[in-house]
């Protein structure tokens, strides 16, 4: 289906002063090429200057039969017929032929000429291609400048060479030095001549590929980078042809490339082929066997492969009003697109289309990242040639140029942005159908070729087509033959028909039904005999992207007025948008082309008469054509006194400079209004989403977002009309859902926020707890959203986030009585789950670098006043169930953006009031992954309790967390924290702060730790020797014991904690001793523990040597205590205690030595009598054993 708007996307047109009737047209960098009809002449003019002036003529070598020019290199190809010869030629630097009498060089591919153009001259070149093969059809590449030839059954591809002058010179000295010793006067030219410039190239080419089609007769052929297409008179085919670096670089066999012969039809039957679409690898089952012959020489080291990109073929179709002769396709194209994020330099377009049509009918495809069919054309009427560029479909009829949209832009958007599609942005579908933006009409016309925004049409009134003369032929030779046979029958019964006017007026007629009805469907209108032969070539100017933007909005709000239904204006709104992203992708740098100003006539269809014919009345075009704007004749035009040659060469230096700037200014205001337009066309587009059904409902919020509108705008534009029924769209509801629940960019004010309330409570009353709880509703009125909630509850029950809720907004109205009434409603179980349900209760998310300040929240400041433990209950559960939830797409997005966390006002007060069920809270948020340790940790030192609830926070962490790095991570901080306390000899100084939260005792003992969590261990029985209680204070005890008891425990790792444990004298304390004796023993260092112990606190050796010194290190008794302490008896014999550890070592040696062992412990000193009844009773032992 394509839509039909009556928009205006021609701007003006002017009237090209062409001397001779053209015969064939193109264009390329900034010129426009006519061949006069006789084909023998190339005339070139200047398209981006008011009047088109004539830039130069040169004649050809040949009557040309197809011309195109290439923007890489500026050379055109042709292809020319001479003495009943083909022949493809090459003209480079044609613009030189500006200068009278220039010179002319013609030369062979591959064979560089010796002439100017190699010593720093330039001129003209013909390179004469040979081929040997009759070429058909002839395309430039419009990335790489090469060529593409048509052959019968054959592709030849050339690649464009440059080499530079200063080479070729260098390449030519001896053939130049040799002819110079045969002719003096041609040294003496070579000597005066300049040197070689190298920064000017020589163009060549070099037939580098050959494709066998066996088969296949090209009629036109396109090439655009890697792929290659080739169109016959019902087929398309489109290969790709990749080159890569062969290592081997092995020659390949002739026989590889050997043709297949093509079998001909039997003449007896007509076979008539049915349609077939063939897209990617299914191509090859097309029946055409490609084959590939490398011919180039430079590029021997390559390696290409061939692959099949589309195949389709068409059969005739007798109803489509066309005969079987018309059916045939025409104008093949592949077209790139690069996106604004490519440089110039980037060889591979991100996007590439092909495009074909017949008669009726047009197809565009995409054949990047996928084949696939964008667009569909249905034609009103014949058409006869259509050109594709990023914004339209340009296609003549014989009486009407027709302007389509393209697709081209939404294809490049979603390969050049990745969020396409997502809740970020949003594009309309490269599936959306097609609009003719404008039917023109015009007299009889023949071609078109677009460059920039300039459409060349070139028209012929009354001239016939070949195939229209050989059509009118063959009817007149018929109706000839009919008149000789029934004049003939007259007279062979006596009637002379020339004798009766009747006979002679019926014989004037063609009898034959089947050929009158015929011919009479084919027969060119007969014009006025006095119009006589004209034609006509024009430069229509397109309008700007934004004056054709304004226009298309301008009609989607009277579509909006006019018809109930939003999908016309939805269409039109989608169709200017991809117009806008088409202006935008093009280079920031792109030339613009400003049409002249249009007049009050402008509007109406462009219509001009034909050059030299008489005036065209208007009724003999159809309804419509009144409002022709009728040309002016040819010739006119009018000169400006600044065209005067005599101004000085600095003003037109000067100039030129203003110039440039104003133009680099102009193009950087154009691209502001593009964008500005851009955003308007998002919100027009938000607009229509937020109020269509549940289908594209979603597609409000993409687009609100690419129009940068505040939340309170596009409230403002949802606001339903007083007059209206009080109901507001799916799309404006999902909007603001997503706002509230996942934004947190902008801060509504009171009066926005009672209205969003407002609204959630007529449309969706079950949101409103998220509602209340988003940081961007921290202006609202509690008073309203309290009556607001508690109609909430009278209707859906009670629910612990609706309680929570409520009991904030009851805080922030100060009303204490309520808030305890509603927090103590729910067990703190339910209260924790409850916060997990709505995390922002407690927390508001933020992104980074946001200087706005959140109002906190009430709870959490009053819990901290009223419950200073955290049950042992719901430690125990959060240990055992760890509350792993899924993670909604709320985690989703904190996790891929980076978000800040601020307290709420309810945190600032549990942590007053309730410190056990805060910490519960962030615990609980933490392991289902709703917040980061990081982030708790930010909350934590926010609230100023870095040194309370933060380490309780850790600790209720380790009981709760199962993941290793996380156990790692804060048994270190942990460690730290302990070793802080234990080594802080003056009070903290933050206490001295006004407004810093008081030193509060930790929630949980180290006995409570010690029983709830594996990670501490129980303390070993002789630290109760190294520490007694009334050595330090209750806080460092309790550090102490914690340290000790992490120390004792299985996970800690020793090792990390040793340097902090350095920094506490073990010279000091006992406490201290404690610390290195435990770090000590964990690393296995007993002996040096032991030692130590016998120094500083030898009561508690025994307790150390029964709890350390067991199993294996057993030996260590008699190894190392017992010489240790009998040689410190024998020092310090009236030690008491040294002489009672001795006394039980005695007695664990006797136990677990046998007598032979114990005698050869005794010492040799004279006191074996001390030993004797340790001996003895190891003796007793031995025996009872």
């Amino acid at each position: 289906m394509v839509h039909v708007y009556n928009c205006h996307p021609f701007a003006s047109q002017q009237i090209v002063q062409v001397e001779q009737e053209p015969g064939l047209v193109c264009c390329g960098g900034g010129a426009l090429f006519v061949v006069a009809s006789g084909g023998c002449k190339v005339e070139a003019y200047n398209v981006d200057q008011e009047g088109c002036p004539l830039i130069c003529r040169f004649a050809t070598m040949g009557t040309v039969k197809s011309i195109h020019h290439s923007n890489i290199g500026d050379y055109l190809v042709t292809i020319e017929e001479k003495n009943n010869a083909t022949y493809l030629r090459a003209y480079t630097n044609w613009r030189c032929q500006a200068e009278e009498k220039a010179r002319v060089g013609v030369r062979l591919l591959g064979h560089l000429l010796r002439g100017a153009s190699v010593r720093g001259g330039t001129q003209m070149e013909i390179i004469e291609i040979p081929m040997s093969v009759r070429p058909l059809a002839v395309a430039c590449c419009t990335l790489t400048g090469d060529l593409v030839v048509g052959c019968a059954a054959t592709l030849v591809l050339f690649t464009l060479r440059r080499q530079n002058q200063l080479s070729l010179s260098q390449q030519n000295i001896q053939p130049l030095w040799q002819s110079s010793q045969q002719n003096p006067s041609l040294s003496q030219g070579q000597n005066s001549s300049p040197t070689p410039n190298p920064n000017i190239s020589v163009l060549d080419f070099e037939r580098s590929v050959i494709l066998h089609l066996p088969g296949l007769i090209p009629h036109q052929v396109s090439l655009c980078g890697a792929f290659v297409a080739v169109q016959a008179e019902l087929e398309v085919l489109v290969l790709r042809l990749d080159g890569t670096p062969d290592p081997n670089n092995k020659e390949e066999s002739p026989e590889k490339y050997q043709r297949v012969d093509y079998v001909e039809d039997p003449p007896d039957f007509l076979l008539l082929p049915r349609h077939q679409e063939l897209l990617g690898d299914r191509a090859r089952e097309s029946g055409l066997l490609v084959t590939m012959e490398k011919t180039g020489l430079e590029d021997k080291g390559q390696q290409y492969t061939l692959s099949y990109v589309l195949y389709r073929r068409f059969a005739p179709d007798f109803f489509l009003g066309c005969s079987v002769e018309e059916t045939r396709l025409h104008s093949l194209q592949l077209h790139p697109l690069f996106t604004s994020k490519q440089s110039v330099c980037d060889e591979e377009p991100a996007c590439v289309f092909c495009f074909f049509s017949l008669p009726t009918t047009g197809y565009l495809y995409s054949l990047r990242g996928g084949v696939e069919l964008l667009s569909t054309y249905q034609y009103p009427e014949k058409a006869l040639e259509a050109v594709l560029t990023n914004q339209f479909l340009h296609v003549i009829t014989k009486n009407a140029l027709q302007c389509f949209s393209v697709r081209c832009a939404a294809v490049a958007a979603r390969v050049e942005d990745p969020y396409i599609d997502t809740t970020m942005r949003a594009c309309p579908p490269c599936s959306l159908e097609v609009c003719a933006l404008r039917m023109q009409l015009f007299i009889g016309l023949r071609a078109v070729c677009v460059y920039g925004r300039h459409v060349i049409l070139f028209s012929s009134a009354d001239a016939e087509t070949p195939e229209e003369a050989e059509r009118s032929t063959q009817r007149r030779s018929i109706e000839l033959k009919e008149h000789t046979m029934l004049t003939g029958i007259f007279l062979a019964v006596g009637i002379d028909p020339s004798t009766t006017p009747a006979l002679e007026s019926l014989l004037s007629r063609p009898f034959s039904p089947f050929l009158s009805k015929k011919w009479a469907s084919a027969r060119p209108r007969e014009s006025s005999s006095s119009m006589g032969h004209g034609w006509n070539l024009y430069v229509i100017n397109t309008v700007s992207p934004i004056e054709l933007y304004h226009e298309m909005l301008e009609y989607s709000r009277r579509y909006a007025e006019t018809n109930p239904q939003p999908q016309s204006c939805w269409h039109l709104l989608s169709e200017s948008h991809l117009l806008l992203r088409a202006a935008l992708l093009s280079p920031p740098g792109a030339a613009s082309v400003k049409p002249s100003g249009r007049g009050p006539g402008a509007d109406a269809a462009l219509l001009s008469p034909p050059s030299g014919g008489a005036s065209v009345k208007p009724s003999d075009l159809g309804p419509g054509a009144g409002t022709a704007l009728l040309s002016p004749p040819s010739g006119a035009g009018s000169v400006k006194p600044s065209d005067s040659p005599n101004n000085s060469d600095c003003t037109h230096a000067e100039r030129d400079t203003d110039t440039q700037v104003d133009g680099q200014r102009d193009r950087e205001t154009e691209r502001q209004e593009l964008e500005d337009a851009f955003k308007e066309n998002c919100a027009q587009l938000g607009d229509c989403f937020s109020r269509s059904g549940q289908r594209d409902c979603h597609l409000a919020l993409p687009y609100y977002r690419m129009s940068d509108l505040s939340i309170t705008d596009v409230i403002s534009r949802n606001r339903p009309l007083p007059s209206s029924p009080c109901s507001y769209g799916p799309g404006f509801l999902f909007y603001l859902k997503h706002f509230l629940l996942e934004d947190a960019d902008q801060i509504l004010s009171q009066e926005a926020a009672d209205e969003v309330i407002d609204v959630f409570s007529q449309s969706e009353p079950s949101q409103l707890v998220s509602v209340c709880a988003s940081p961007g509703m921290a202006n609202i009125s509690p008073a309203t959203a309290l009556v607001r909630l508690q109609h909430v509850e009278d209707t859906t029950g009670v629910s612990v986030p609706l309680t929570l809720t409520m009991a904030t907004m009851a805080l922030r109205l100060g009303n204490l009585p309520q808030y305890t009434q509603l927090i103590t409603r729910h067990a703190e179980m339910l209260l924790v789950y409850g916060f997990i349900e709505e995390p922002r209760l407690l927390l508001h998310w933020g992104q980074q670098g946001d200087t706005q300040t959140t109002m906190p929240t009430a709870l959490t400041t009053h819990l901290t006043h009223t419950q200073t433990t955290m049950p042992t209950a719901l430690t125990t559960h959060l240990t055992h169930t760890q509350m792993m939830m899924q993670p909604t797409a709320f985690t989703t997005h904190l996790t891929h953006t980076q978000m800040t966390m601020q307290p709420t006002a309810l945190t600032t007060h549990l942590t007053h009031t309730q410190p056990g069920l805060l910490v519960a809270a962030m615990v609980a948020l933490h392991e289902n992954n709703k917040v980061q340790l990081d982030q708790a940790d930010r909350i934590f030192k926010d609230l100023g309790c870095e040194d309370g609830l933060l380490v309780d926070f850790w600790e209720a962490v380790l009981m709760a967390s199962s993941q290793d790095t996380i156990i790692h991570e804060l048994l270190f901080r942990l460690a730290s924290v302990y070793i802080e306390r234990l080594t802080q000899t003056q009070p903290d100084a933050r206490s001295s702060l006004p407004h810093a939260a008081p030193v509060c005792k930790s929630l949980k003992t180290a006995e409570d730790l010690i029983n709830s969590c594996s990670h501490y261990g129980i303390l070993y029985p002789w630290l109760s020797v190294l520490t007694p209680a009334l050595t330090t204070t209750s806080q460092q005890q309790e550090a102490l014991h914690k340290l000790q008891s992490l120390l004792c425990g299985p996970s800690l790792s020793v090792g990390s904690v040793v340097p902090l444990v350095d920094r506490v004298s073990e010279a000091d304390t006992l406490w201290g001793l404690s610390l290195h004796v435990l770090c000590a023993t964990r690393r296995g260092q007993y002996e040096t523990s032991m030692e130590k112990l016998l120094d500083r606190c030898p009561q508690a050796i025994i307790p150390y040597a029964n709890h350390q010194l067991q199993d294996t290190h057993m030996a260590l008794w008699w190894q190392k205590l017992l010489p240790e302490l009998c040689e410190r008896t024998r020092a310090a014999s009236d030690n008491a205690i040294l002489l009672a550890a001795l006394k039980e070592t005695l007695v664990v040696v006797a136990m677990e030595t046998s007598p032979a062992e114990f005698l050869e412990l005794l010492p040799d000193d004279g006191t074996a009598l001390y030993f004797l009844p340790h001996l003895l009773a190891c003796s007793q032992k031995h025996l009872l054993a």
